[in-house]
């Protein structure tokens, strides 16, 4: 990407296009419960390991040529994973690697012309005025550049971003389950792998699947509830709206103002304005326009609005939140 590789929508398009959940632990060839493994002939173990170590190591090396757009490389790793031998691999992860083909395809799509209008956001906003003088530059930049580059970003994320969510979360729960039914018959991490590692079920918890959308008012200065949750289930949610922040420091979208500072914020470590999240009494982190992590502990899931001074704002972020129940995809 150009304009926008340095602007509020990195973090965001990264989650989508690549998957990584908030708490991301990749972890290592190891074992789960031998309890738990399922009979399967020693052949047939090998060649899904060696398939699979094979997409994520094509995953990592893909990623890593930053000369690539998005769309060029999601290209790529379809293209490599058409190529992997599946000759005597579990079912499981034939249709993981099909899911993933499907997502791929519908994801380059749409990243092909999210990148082109990127690069016409980026020309059109570097032809933003400015002046020599440092005084009426910074004048000019406050006033003017920097909102008119806010609300561009803002527009641009709300734009595109819904559709690569939607892309995104119609295998999510599918490929959960295969994924987990492949480390309990092989004794492998495949789930760890790709999702990150699952935290221990709390048996005194009950959660259910849902999926629901609340407001965060600008104005509101208390954490916003959502639903309730369990140790170990998959949340997954989408913002959008903006927020005026005050008369001078102009609009933002769910991701913050990077350039804002940290006068105001509730919490200095993320960008002052942006949408946070929290899941019972754990820490509070960036929530953005999107993101996926798996529940550390049991609760209620919470919102906030990075900012302390809530009392002049405006407008408000709507957040539709999914819950995957751990029982959905791991059992009990």
């Amino acid at each position: 990407m150009t304009f926008l590789t340095r602007s509020i929508l990195q973090t965001s398009l990264l989650l989508l296009g690549f998957t990584l959940p908030l708490s991301l632990q990749i972890s290592l060839p190891g074992s789960r419960s031998a309890a738990l493994a399922q009979p399967a002939s020693d052949a047939m173990r090998a060649a899904t390991i060696k398939a699979f170590t094979t997409y994520r190591k094509d995953k990592v090396e893909i990623e890593g040529n930053k000369q690539r757009s998005t769309s060029e490389q999601l290209a790529a790793r379809r293209d490599t994973l058409m190529l992997i031998d599946r000759k005597g691999i579990a079912p499981e992860l034939k249709e993981f690697f099909d899911l993933l083909l499907t997502e791929w395809d519908k994801s380059i799509e749409v990243y092909t012309q999210l990148e082109r209008e990127d690069q016409n956001l980026s020309n059109s906003l570097s032809m933003l005025p400015g002046s020599n003088d440092f005084l009426t530059n910074t004048f000019v930049q406050t006033m003017f550049n920097r909102p008119i580059a806010q609300s561009a970003n803002n527009a641009f994320a709300q734009r595109w971003l819904p559709s690569l969510y939607s892309i995104q979360s119609e295998s999510t729960l599918r490929q959960l389950k295969l994924l987990n039914q492949l480390s309990q018959k092989y004794e492998y991490p495949f789930l760890d792998a790709v999702y990150g590692r699952v935290p221990a079920q709390d048996v005194a918890c009950n959660s259910r699947a849902t999926t629901t959308t609340l407001d965060i008012p600008g104005n509101s200065n208390q954490a916003i509830a959502s639903v309730q949750v369990c140790k170990g289930d998959y949340i997954s949610f989408l913002a959008k709206g903006s927020v005026l922040l005050g008369k001078w420091v102009g609009a933002s979208g769910p991701a913050g103002q990077s350039d804002g500072g940290t006068m105001y914020n509730k919490v200095s470590a993320f960008p002052f304005g942006a949408l946070l999240v929290q899941v019972g009494e754990g820490k509070w982190a960036m929530g953005g326009y999107t993101n996926s992590f798996f529940a550390e502990n049991s609760g209620t899931i919470n919102f906030l609005i990075n900012d302390g001074k809530t009392s002049d704002n405006r407008g408000a972020y709507q957040v539709d939140v999914t819950v995957y129940p751990r029982t959905s995809f791991m059992g009990r």
